[in-house]
């Protein structure tokens, strides 16, 4: 039996697009697979970024719970230094021997009611019309120096001089000594130590 040309190229046409369609089938399945396989790699993808949200949010309030106690430390930090340096604050007066205006020399005790100290100089603010003899030493709580005091010229002037000291930190203060004659008398003034910077 004898194909005709028609029937032979129908069958060939027909086996043709057979495997065209089993071809075109299988390229549909496995474009299915793969985005199959692509649909569960965004769903991963997906829960991934969710649980990376997630972390990130929980991190941020971590980071401000962090913060907000090295906050609260540094300022117990500064609170204890405060206290540390109010524990450490030398104090000094002078006795309460009067001062002799007008006298050529005169000395006082110097006495430290705070504590440790070391005497780092003694600046006078009346032109150099008193001198000063002051040992550049430690003075220790509730203990005192000799000050010695010369006047230049004999004369009725205020008295006005500061004191420089360091505290056991080696924190720099200075302390003021004002003298005034006020009815015959010298009054004395003392200001509270000052924190040099």
């Amino acid at each position: 039996m004898r194909f005709k040309k028609t029937e032979y190229q129908t069958w060939l046409r027909t086996i043709a697009e057979v495997i065209a369609i089993i071809g075109g089938t299988a390229a549909i399945i496995k474009l299915f697979i793969a985005d199959k396989d692509m649909s569960d790699q965004i769903k991963e993808l997906k829960v991934l970024a969710k649980q990376s949200i997630e972390q990130t949010i929980e991190f941020r309030k971590q980071n401000e719970i962090l913060k907000t106690q090295n906050d609260l430390a540094f300022e117990q930090i500064k609170i204890q230094e405060k206290r540390w340096e109010k524990d450490i604050l030398p104090f000094f007066t002078l006795t309460a021997t009067p001062f002799e205006l007008g006298a050529s020399s005169f000395s006082t005790k110097l006495i430290n009611t705070g504590r440790m100290a070391k005497i780092v100089d003694v600046v006078c603010y009346n032109d150099n019309t008193y001198k000063f003899n002051i040992p550049r030493t430690l003075v220790g709580t509730n203990s005192g120096i000799e000050l010695t005091i010369q006047q230049n010229e004999i004369s009725k002037v205020k008295m006005h001089f500061s004191l420089y000291f360091e505290d056991l930190d080696g924190n720099k203060y200075h302390q003021s000594f004002v003298t005034n004659e006020v009815n015959g008398e010298s009054v004395l003034t003392t200001s509270r130590p000052e924190k040099i910077k």
